[in-house]
């Protein structure tokens, strides 16, 4: 496992990504858990729906991020904008169909849920990052 993220609705329940490519999904007061699988590499991102209980997006080394249905255990939309791995996503606090996403491809991209039942990912901006290294920005 290389992380994991609490479901903000869903009591027990947690998310988990690896090196072997898949997502997990655990209910520790079960002792359950359900594979989701796609990506084509390894998984490092991880965040949940702050609404939609059962939404669940995903980051991998394979460049993409992708939206699961964990109720149907079903794919829902791979977005394929960034062009390296992805190592991070994070929803906004008080917009909860608003993500940011980062890559190796040194880009922070913004990304909003246009209509989250016809499973639209869309790209609303994206910004590049300038790689610096320690002694400079310390000088």
């Amino acid at each position: 496992m290389f992380s994991v993220a609490w479901s903000p609705l869903l009591p027990n329940v947690f998310a988990s990504t690896s090196d072997d490519s898949t997502i997990r999904v655990w209910d520790v007061q079960q002792g359950t858990g359900i594979s989701l699988t796609g990506h084509r590499d390894k998984t490092r991102a991880i965040a949940w729906n702050s609404e939609l209980p059962h939404l669940l997006f995903s980051g991998s080394w394979d460049s993409t991020i992708r939206m699961w249905d964990i109720r149907e255990k079903t794919l829902l939309h791979t977005a394929t904008e960034h062009h390296a791995d992805v190592y991070c996503l994070s929803y906004h606090p008080d917009r909860p169909f608003m993500y940011a996403s980062c890559s190796r491809d040194t880009s922070i991209r913004f990304w909003t849920i246009e209509n989250a039942l016809s499973a639209s990912f869309v790209l609303i901006s994206w910004l590049p990052v300038l790689v610096k290294t320690l002694s400079y920005l310390l000088a």
